[in-house]
């Protein structure tokens, strides 16, 4: 009997001391303590909740771009599922960039109403597009405007983290305005090479790019989205190239190549490949993913034009028929000399 209670102290001592140990407690409290779930509607959001939120947050988008349009995107059934189950949504909130929530949200919301849902853009960080006369809603190009849209980022995080984690969640904060302050002074630093500058763009999403850089914009190739311009409207824009001297256009790899770049070939223009949005790939074929790396890459596209090849520019503009007779009368040549060639036979 004396020996059980000896050995039941000396369990009741060992339990102790363990539940006292500080790796015993961080794990506990690690495994009652789950991270936050927050869905975005965009990648170009997720990186900036991702900069932000660091290890605090679990995070996906529901839509990768590059392969998905943001203009006409419809979400899955795991898209709707996933945010019936998240603690936070980030959207852009802007229209024509997530038409799919205003018809979803009355499905997702009855089954969530505790969803918090943050939208990171606003009324002052659009504008009218001179060239469209209507809202354009690509702000996130220009660095400034995404400074404000990552505040608003930390902000709407702050409101839903513990407090506990508020100083890891600020100090990350500030560590990423400093990336995006180094980037705006480089971007500051070297706009003056770009003075006077006139281009034409393929779609309006560079506007606040442009504008940040002092880059004119003369015209826009696309002026509703999947709308194919008109004969008409091309050869507009070839006319206003001509009188403002215009040489470079401005397009981007998911778009309709052959109009551009027959527009280049007509106009002896140069062709600027931008990326507007996360996800779309580089010029070494690899795909952007982080919106500073978005904004360099964009960079050094304006200072590494492409040249259309001027003799599939001759090709593309002979008519079937030439091509075809091209072809024929060198076989007939080789045919007829052939025969001409052939011994006579003598009976």
């Amino acid at each position: 009997m004396q020996r059980k209670t000896y050995y039941s102290l000396l369990f009741l001592i060992f339990l102790s001391t363990s539940l006292q140990s500080p790796h015993f407690v961080a794990a506990a409290v690690t495994d009652d303590t789950p991270k936050i779930q927050i869905f975005t509607s965009v990648g170009l959001l997720q990186d900036f909740v991702h900069n932000v939120g660091g290890d605090l947050v679990e995070l996906t988008s529901i839509l990768v771009e590059g392969t998905e349009d943001p203009h006409t995107y419809e979400p899955t059934q795991s898209d709707i599922t996933a945010l019936i189950n998240a603690d936070m949504f980030f959207l852009l909130g802007r229209p024509g960039l997530e038409p799919w929530w205003a018809g979803y949200k009355d499905i997702i919301l009855p089954d969530n109403p505790y969803l918090n849902i943050t939208t990171v853009m606003n009324d002052s960080m659009v504008q009218v597009d001179p060239l469209l006369g209507t809202e354009n809603p690509h702000g996130w190009m220009s660095p400034l405007i995404a400074k404000e849209m990552v505040k608003n980022v930390y902000l709407g995080l702050s409101e839903q983290i513990d407090p506990a984690d508020g100083d890891e969640l600020t100090q990350n904060y500030h560590n990423y305005i400093e990336q995006l302050d180094a980037l705006i002074g480089h971007l500051e630093a070297n706009r003056s090479k770009y003075e006077g500058l006139k281009v034409v763009v393929h779609h309006p999403s560079f506007m606040y790019l442009l504008d940040f850089l002092g880059i004119e914009r003369i015209g826009v190739i696309e002026e509703q989205h999947e709308v194919e311009p008109s004969p008409q409207h091309i050869q507009t824009i070839k006319d206003l190239m001509v009188a403002e001297n215009c040489t470079t256009l401005i397009s981007q790899a998911n778009l309709d190549k052959d109009v551009i770049l027959q527009l280049a070939r007509d106009t002896n223009a140069s062709i600027i490949w931008g990326v507007p949005l996360l996800g779309m790939d580089g010029s070494n074929g690899q795909p952007i993913e982080t919106y500073i790396e978005m904004i360099e890459y964009n960079i050094w596209a304006l200072d590494n034009p492409e040249t259309p090849d001027a003799e599939s520019s001759n090709i593309a503009g002979i008519p079937a028929f030439w091509m075809g007779l091209g072809f024929l009368i060198p076989i007939g040549l080789i045919f007829f000399n052939i025969l001409e060639k052939r011994p006579v036979s003598r009976k």
